[in-house]
């Protein structure tokens, strides 16, 4: 650590602290007297009073007194009786302490102080000797830095006035643009909303699950009937958690289709229709799509077209050709045949690793990446009970797009659009 003590003292001072006379220092340390950066050591007193100061004969032993040196250069010395506890100031604290002491109150004295400051870490004490530094000198460019300050043209403001200048209000700590806290407190009270349906729903979902008749016939008529956008996320975080009991799922269903339009409602129903695996559910979820104008939902399903895996293409299709938009109709045209790949393991010779690590060839099972071909079925249902003229092409991409190319059908629906 850097000894602010023997770097801050100039050459022309004397040993003798008492007969020396600096009238800078003594003009310093007046304003120095009262700042909290030179609390030196405390001192707790068995009466309750407390003494700031330099404690002169820490090494003592066995403790007998205590001699203290007051920040205005006098000495005090109490019995070990008269001392309750004695609290330290850091190293650097101390050194800076008797460094500030020594120092003239000149320009180059401020500056040289607040860079070994900055050194030891004392950000407070550094900021001070740059204030004074400005008070000799208020363009000086390495203080003005030092403290904060910006350049804007020829003028030094602190980033604060520069952030009122540009419409900035300081919120909670940071700087915001008005429009940035109306909109943070938009979100807090979404939050807090969410916060409160969540609650709702586990109390209602306790009910369900352990209440009494009563409770529980009570419970499920509240469930359904709300209406509140906030319960979505609650319901969506119980059934990713896959735990839940069929019959809670089947009320989760019916309780997101009283919720549409509402997107996220809308595509919790669409994700339970493509990876549910109890069919059961599957159809209620679509149902709840259906039933609240199905068309406008076909969004949601065309992505799943374009799956690696047939089983979620024939799962869209299927919901596609049941909600009745024939704005898809090209979209199902494209997936009515696939192409995957996959790892095929066939008998046969492979190379591999000797003994020693050397190479070398060995009987055993190898894989290779299969190229197939997969007629969807589902897509093929779908395109048939969309086509107005109740066409049926097979599987011929090729036809079912001159069929369409003739009908010259508009895609009046923008298929990826929010609802």
């Amino acid at each position: 650590m850097t000894d602010l003590a023997s770097s801050g003292r100039p050459a022309s001072v004397g040993r003798s602290r008492r007969t020396r006379s600096m009238p800078p220092v003594l003009g310093l340390m007046a304003v120095l007297a009262g700042c909290a950066m030179l609390r030196a050591d405390v001192f707790e007193l068995t009466n309750g009073a407390r003494i700031n100061g330099t404690w002169l004969n820490p090494d003592q032993s066995p403790r007998r007194t205590y001699r203290i040196e007051l920040v205005g250069g006098a000495v005090v010395e109490l019995t070990k009786e008269q001392v309750h506890e004695v609290v330290r100031e850091p190293k650097n604290l101390a050194s800076y302490r008797r460094a500030v002491r020594r120092m003239p109150d000149t320009l180059e004295a401020h500056l040289k102080m607040a860079r070994l400051c900055e050194t030891a870490k004392l950000e407070k004490q550094r900021a001070f000797h740059l204030k004074q530094v400005l008070r000799f000198d208020p363009a000086n460019e390495e203080a003005r830095r030092g403290l904060g300050y910006v350049r804007i043209g020829q003028q030094w403001i602190m980033p604060e006035e520069r952030f009122r200048r540009m419409g900035y209000v300081k919120h909670k700590g940071k700087w915001k643009l008005p429009q940035e806290i109306e909109l943070d407190a938009v979100k807090e009270k979404d939050h807090q909303d969410e916060v409160q349906w969540r609650q709702r729903l586990k109390r209602w979902r306790s009910a369900l699950l352990k209440g009494k008749p009563d409770a529980r016939q009570q419970a499920l008529l509240d469930l359904k009937n709300a209406r509140s956008p906030y319960l979505v996320p609650a319901i969506e975080r119980l059934l990713e958690q896959g735990k839940e009991p069929k019959a809670l799922r089947r009320i989760y269903i019916e309780v997101l289709g009283n919720l549409l339009p509402d997107g996220g409602a809308a595509r919790i129903l669409a994700r339970i229709v493509i990876h549910e695996r109890d069919s059961e559910l599957v159809d209620a979820a679509l149902t709840q799509l259906e039933r609240r104008d199905g068309a406008q939902y076909a969004w949601l399903f065309v992505p799943y077209l374009h799956s690696k895996e047939n089983a979620v293409i024939n799962r869209a299709a299927r919901a596609l050709g049941q909600l009745g938009n024939p704005a898809v109709i090209p979209d199902l045209i494209d997936v009515l045949v696939t192409k995957h790949r996959r790892a095929v393991t066939a008998p046969g010779l492979q190379v591999g690793q000797g003994s020693g690590g050397s190479g070398g060839l060995s009987a055993g099972p190898a894989s290779k990446m299969v190229e197939f071909t997969v007629k969807n079925r589902e897509v093929l249902t779908a395109l048939t009970m969309l086509s107005p003229d109740s066409v049926n092409f097979e599987y011929d991409k090729t036809l079912w797009r001159r069929w369409y190319a003739r009908r010259k059908t508009p895609r009046y629906y923008d298929v990826r659009r929010d609802p």
